[in-house]
């Protein structure tokens, strides 16, 4: 039964990533991009790695394709990295979190979580 659902996530991330590769946005940070441009626009990729995370709500196989679009988009490696550890910190997970120790405990978690997600992608 569980393999139903991973089908679900998956596709569900192939067809988030196809879209989102549809758009033809770039992030102008990516490997072809030149060293200057790299080291400042590190940082910049761990900080929206895990908030593109949060509002795409794939689970952790789903977001791997969406991962590998980011990554040809142009976003950091760090950016990247970030962004896979982030399935911690999706809309649905924080909601139980908020649910089983409330509300407070849920924004310590998120604050908690994004930190270490910079951090490790930084």
């Amino acid at each position: 039964m569980n393999v139903y659902g991973l089908w679900t996530d998956l596709l569900l991330g192939f067809v988030i990533a196809g879209r989102a590769r549809c758009l033809g946005t770039r992030f102008g940070c990516g490997p072809q991009s030149s060293s200057p441009a790299r080291r400042r626009h590190r940082g910049v990729g761990a900080l929206i790695g895990p908030l593109i995370a949060v509002i795409s709500f794939v689970c952790s196989v789903g977001n791997i394709p969406l991962a590998a679009v980011l990554w040809r988009g142009g976003i950091s490696f760090g950016g990247v990295i970030a962004f896979i550890f982030a399935d911690l910190v999706i809309l649905p997970i924080l909601n139980i979190y908020r649910k089983y120790y409330g509300a407070r405990v849920s924004v310590y978690l998120f604050v908690v979580s994004y930190a270490a997600m910079v951090s490790a992608g930084w």
